[in-house]
């Protein structure tokens, strides 16, 4: 049997909203998974489990809808499906009443629901979010060989897998040694968005099909698995077309505007010559090291570069200790220079304890002479 393991598609998600290319980054959402059936269907591909948060909202019934045609565009394939935090089964949800196509099992239910499917020897486990929080450990005492009283009459070598959704303290905590020896053959989990492979094999996050936010770094897609017998081999197929960079520029204190500008243009530049082709960048941007005191820095300028979607000033403050000290001799800040001056520490404490005060006047306006 192979399968595509998906999770956090989060169709209806806007990213990057304040952005030029947010409105492509959300329809772009929908046309991946679109592709990703496409993909099962030519493969041939027998199941797909998608575990939680496929919408990003309550889905609207239209958008059921449209899912469920490309759902049953991919007939020979069994899709099942939980719903997560994100879209949980609430009352009046679209979930409740929608006829899905044929080849779909939605696991609805809040407690843990068992479908065996004979063409494929297969168990699916699963239960869907009814609130947006669960602090309950719903996954620990889970075991297919105690699960129910007719687990006698299933093959001895069906296979067991476990779709879960879950894992930090409001949403479904998890104890990674029980549910390992939990006695599934694979646990197909949702939630967290970056993927991540448990070294044993038996369990995996898929991660993300795309980046949702900013904080969604790294790769993103799916994951492609085989079971022979109750053997399972996996793989993480990349998927994203949209990517999150941290792109850290170092200033030096003499450098203008201009050069910062253009610095970061190239950078840009050498970060997205790399790219495969339909791939597209997207940049945090970063100014560190020192900037001079005496030059104008609009940082808001970066977001016209391009696919700019943060820029942070960690930037410190190029302060010329002595001709500060010559040209405020007579004032307030001179008398506080000498007194830092003739504390009873080493040079380094010293020029620690000046900064953070030049700072602190600088930044509320108090002015340091020329």
């Amino acid at each position: 049997m192979r399968f595509y393991h998906l999770a956090d598609v989060h169709l209806g998600a806007v990213p990057d909203r304040d952005r030029p290319w947010s409105a492509q980054r959300a329809r772009d959402i929908f046309e991946s998974f679109y592709q990703v059936l496409d993909q099962a269907r030519e493969e041939g591909i027998d199941a797909i489990f998608i575990c939680g948060d496929l919408f990003h909202r309550q889905p609207l019934k239209r958008e059921l809808k449209e899912l469920a045609y490309h759902f049953a565009k991919a007939s020979g394939t069994q899709i099942f499906m939980i719903a997560g935090n994100h879209d949980p089964v609430t009352e009046g949800s679209p979930y409740k009443t929608f006829a899905w196509p044929e080849n779909v099992t939605f696991l609805s239910g809040s407690q843990c629901r068992r479908i065996y499917v004979p063409s494929l020897n297969l168990c699916v486990y699963g239960l869907s979010y009814h609130s947006r929080e669960i602090t309950r450990p719903l996954y620990d005492d889970l075991d297919p060989r105690k699960f129910s009283k007719d687990s006698e009459g299933l093959p001895k070598d069906c296979c067991h897998i476990l779709l879960a959704h879950g894992g930090d303290q409001k949403h479904i905590p998890i104890r990674w040694d029980r549910l390992r020896a939990s006695g599934f053959d694979y646990i197909a989990l949702g939630h967290i968005h970056k993927p991540w492979l448990d070294p044993a094999g038996k369990m995996a996050y898929c991660g993300a099909l795309q980046p949702v936010d900013k904080n969604d770094e790294g790769p993103h897609g799916f994951i492609r698995g085989e079971v022979t017998g109750r053997q399972v081999k996996l793989s993480f197929v990349p998927w994203a077309k949209w990517n999150y960079v941290n792109l850290n520029i170092n200033v030096c204190g003499d450098m203008t505007w201009s050069e910062v500008k253009d610095l970061t243009a190239q950078r840009m530049e050498d970060c997205s010559a790399s790219l495969a082709p339909g791939k597209t960048n997207l940049y945090k941007i970063a100014l560190e090291g020192f900037k001079s005191l005496d030059l104008a820095y609009d940082l808001k300028e970066l977001f016209h570069m391009g696919n700019v979607v943060s820029v942070t000033d960690a930037m410190a403050l190029d302060f010329d200790f002595d001709s500060l000290y010559e040209a405020n001799k007579g004032n307030l800040l001179g008398r506080y220079m000498d007194k830092v001056k003739a504390m009873d520490l080493d040079e380094a404490s010293r020029r620690k304890i000046l900064y953070y005060g030049f700072c602190a006047l600088y930044r509320t306006g108090g002015g340091m002479g020329q």
